[in-house]
């Protein structure tokens, strides 16, 4: 039988592992894997507690995985890293998770910063 303390540390863990890794303007869920190709071999993590964990539970960030999969050779973490998340069957790039960001972030300023043009042309007087 699990005590309450038990319960709530669990509950706990649970709420940290679900929290996304959020990297340079994109956000990643918990439970995504990711997935490095290096010299032939395919190297997988996951997203949890905000970072990605290797299978024997390290976390890293993106850059610090990539560096280790490379065998700590430098690379670029944003086109080497594929994502895919919980429920999907398709691997995405990150270069191509972070384009897609950088064009939402841009599409929503425009719509904040863009009048509506039936607003300007009322006249409420």
């Amino acid at each position: 039988e699990r005590t309450p303390e038990a319960e709530a540390a669990a509950a706990e863990r649970q709420k940290a592992d679900s929290k996304p890794l959020v990297w340079k303007g994109i956000t990643i869920r918990a439970g995504s894997e990711v997935l490095m190709h290096y010299k032939g071999v395919d190297h997988f993590a996951q997203i949890r507690a905000g970072a990605i964990v290797d299978a024997e539970g390290v976390r890293y960030t993106p850059s610090s995985w990539a560096s280790k999969v490379a065998n700590g050779t430098s690379g670029n973490a944003w086109r080497d890293i594929q994502v895919k998340e919980p429920q999907s069957s398709h691997w995405i790039s990150a270069r191509a998770l972070r384009i897609a960001a950088e064009k939402a972030r841009r599409d929503r300023t425009r719509q904040v910063t863009s009048p509506n043009p039936k607003e300007s042309d009322h006249d409420p007087s």
